[in-house]
């Protein structure tokens, strides 16, 4: 059962290629222990899978030195199909398997390999079938049938061609280590992106339901804070319109706070909705004709009366009354009385403050620039610039009021209108701004 054919066991001892083949010689000696790995790594698991004693101790004796990739071999004998399927349940990190076809049974061998692949389901472990009785199992028939990795004859088995065996099995069992290896990585690299997409998901839903109860907390505000502040003002219009007879002086100059307070809370509720508007996207630019000269004198007749409470001169260039644009002129008037009523904010009585509206036809963009001679912003203070609500930290800027908006609803105006703002400023020396705006410019 299962033997070798003579000519693989009488080889005599002068024959000249008596190292290359198994010696009968050798099968009657005490094989050699196999030698300790001097690496760290864990050899290579081996099965031999035979009924024949000698079989088991030539094969280890012609690969008793052999290692791949600094790791030699430790083998495993089972001397029946039986014996095997128990050493493949306790050891599952068997690289190969040398299985002889014929042990208990005519089909041992082949019925070991449905075993391994089919009940174990383990594809990794190659099968190296050996025979010395190949009738029993053709090789194109057995390897068309069962899932084996290479098929030898016993006699065709010599040590080099052993050895070559060995080496390019260990090869594919590694690399098919690898690779599943890399799959598993990649495998948990998906649950864990899956389970961040969940978070991600959740947290997602979270802000979604967070902003709808702002959208409904500011639009209830709204209501609720302009009704009382348009009564308010209302009536003290209604009183210092004298119907309710002469006022003094000094009630007069509370009636005039009480209106400049009412106005300056209602232009914070504006800027707080716009704001809100153009982070859910629902601002839209609205294109039309526009004048350009329109537009700086009506940003300018906005802040007039605060640059004279603080004598403050705002010096304009000559802008011609010929150029028209296609914008939103709403949003370009915004913008410019932003940036405006921050450069008069911070800047002491008697400053002065520069404005330059230019179009440029040739690049389809107008410019505009505004300068002043105020405090000018610290560099390290340059990234918060227009964040909202953000009052910079310099001790100067403690001193004047705001809600801190009026720079990032500029900037997202003109993010929304597809341009860019650029600052420049030292503090002591002011601060210049420069807006870059792509328009249509039309006649």
């Amino acid at each position: 059962m299962g033997n070798y054919e003579s000519s693989a066991y009488h080889a005599t001892a002068n024959a000249s290629n008596a190292n290359d083949l198994f010696p009968l010689a050798l099968v009657e000696q005490t094989p050699p222990p196999t030698p300790m790995n001097e690496s760290k790594l864990a050899p290579w698991k081996i099965l031999i899978v035979d009924d024949e004693v000698e079989v088991h101790q030539v094969t280890q004796l012609a690969l008793h030195k052999f290692t791949y990739s600094d790791r030699g071999l430790l083998f495993l004998s089972a001397y029946s199909a039986v014996e095997a399927q128990k050493l493949l349940c306790s050891h599952a990190d068997i690289a190969i398997i040398l299985l002889d076809v014929v042990m208990e049974s005519q089909q041992a061998g082949l019925e070991l390999i449905k075993y391994i692949r089919e009940d174990l389901g383990n594809r990794t472990l190659r099968i190296i079938l050996r025979t010395g009785q190949p009738g029993e199992a053709p090789e194109e028939w057995v390897i068309r049938q069962y899932d084996i990795n290479d098929y030898k004859t016993k006699t065709e088995l010599t040590r080099q061609r052993l050895v070559a065996t060995m080496l390019i099995s260990l090869r594919a069992y590694q690399h098919i280590l690898e690779a599943e290896t890399s799959q598993q990585t990649l495998a948990q690299l998906y649950t864990e992106l899956q389970e961040r997409n969940r978070d991600l998901q959740k947290a997602k839903d979270a802000a979604e339901e967070a902003n709808h109860a702002k959208d409904e907390f500011l639009s209830v505000m709204n209501h609720e804070l302009r009704t009382p502040l348009n009564v308010i003002l209302m009536r003290a219009e209604i009183v210092q319109s004298g119907i309710y007879g002469s006022l003094t002086l000094k009630q007069n100059n509370s009636l005039e706070l009480i209106m400049r307070s009412g106005h300056q809370l209602l232009a914070i509720i504006d800027d707080i909705l716009d704001l809100v508007s153009m982070e859910n996207g629902r601002m839209k630019p609205l294109l039309r004709r526009v004048s350009l000269r329109s537009i700086g004198d009506q940003s300018l007749h906005l802040v007039d009366d605060l640059a004279q409470k603080k004598a403050i001169q705002i010096t304009v260039n000559e802008i011609d009354e010929a150029v028209y644009i296609l914008s939103d002129e709403r949003r370009l008037v915004q913008i410019l009385e932003k940036l405006l009523k921050n450069a008069v904010k911070f800047s002491a009585e008697g400053a002065r403050i520069g404005v330059a509206i230019e179009a440029d036809a040739a690049a389809d963009v107008i410019r505009i620039v505004v300068w002043d001679t105020g405090i000018g912003i610290a560099k390290e203070d340059m990234h918060r610039l227009f964040q909202p609500f953000v009052q910079l930290e310099h001790s100067l800027t403690r001193r004047y009021e705001g809600a801190g908006i009026g720079l990032t609803i500029a900037a997202r105006l003109i993010e929304l209108l597809g341009g860019t703002i650029a600052v420049e400023s030292a503090v002591g020396a002011g601060s210049r701004f420069i807006v870059t705006l792509p328009v249509a410019i039309v006649h």
